[in-house]
């Protein structure tokens, strides 16, 4: 995955490291309307011109993490996460 190689995270990638946490916690605690909500902003974040215009590589947040969640799929998530913690 992209984010496995980078030597730092990209501008922005605190908040969707924040997200991607609070969207697995609700999650694994079966909190439907709190996985809605991080699942929104996730997407508003990938979207957002003024994100697009400071970050590095949304699209592979997009590709990496965030079309993994939309199907389900929470390894690319944890993996992610992992990313995070490394470089805070």
């Amino acid at each position: 995955m992209w984010f496995r190689h980078t030597c730092s995270l990209p501008a922005g990638a605190d908040r969707f490291c924040a997200w991607v946490d609070d969207y697995v916690q609700a999650t694994n605690g079966s909190d439907a309307p709190r996985q809605e909500r991080a699942l929104e902003y996730l997407t508003g974040f990938a979207t957002d011109a003024s994100v697009a215009q400071y970050a590095l590589n949304v699209p592979g947040y997009q590709e990496g993490v965030l079309t993994p969640l939309e199907q389900g799929d929470l390894e690319p998530a944890h993996s992610f996460l992992k990313a995070c913690e490394v470089h805070r």
